[in-house]
């Protein structure tokens, strides 16, 4: 999808956590690598995550979010509406 998006002439970036597979599949897409945990019920470990994913979407300003998946929906969605609320 990143790469049809690029295609398409939109700017594409990918937030996540990083492997060797994600290191690999990028393709010359920028890479914002995100330290979270599958699974984790720690609170401190999830807002982490949050407060990294809101520090990457105010330095891009994207006019586009895409989440895949329940934790990155949850964790996307609340550092982007805490960066709406701050503008």
């Amino acid at each position: 999808m990143a790469r049809a998006a690029r295609a398409a002439g939109y700017e594409v970036h990918v937030v996540t956590n990083v492997g060797r597979a994600a290191r690999r599949s990028r393709r010359g897409i920028p890479l914002h690598p995100v330290p979270w945990k599958r699974g984790s019920f720690n609170p401190l470990a999830f807002l982490s995550s949050v407060f990294a994913v809101r520090a990457i979407y105010r330095r891009l300003d994207p006019d586009l979010a895409h989440h895949v998946a329940l934790q990155p929906t949850i964790v996307g969605s609340l550092a982007a509406s805490a960066c709406a609320a701050s503008v």
